[in-house]
């Protein structure tokens, strides 16, 4: 199961911050720690797509804090990919 986390922040300026944690929830390692000064599915997506490259897909992928990440990209791609997802709300 992996687990992907995008946490929001600002930067002194006001420019918004993204951290986008995403660990493999069985042994623990965390594939990404990917910061980015925009928001972009697209670049959340590349991200994902290096990692399933190297690992292969996952059988689960847990999104936290959905109303604020979640894409009907990433959805396409887990049915695509017959990926079970299972969806939370950040601190569930």
């Amino acid at each position: 199961m992996w687990a992907i986390y995008l946490q929001f922040d600002e930067i002194a300026d006001g420019r918004p911050v993204n951290i986008l944690n995403m660990s493999d929830e069985f042994t623990r390692d965390a594939p990404s720690h990917k910061r980015s000064l925009l928001n972009h599915p697209a670049g959340t997506m590349a991200v994902f797509d290096q990692i399933h490259e190297l690992r292969g897909a996952p059988h689960l992928l847990c999104v936290i804090d959905r109303p604020r990440f979640i894409t009907d990209t990433l959805h396409n791609l887990c049915q695509e990919q017959h990926i079970q997802a299972s969806y939370s709300e950040s601190g569930l």
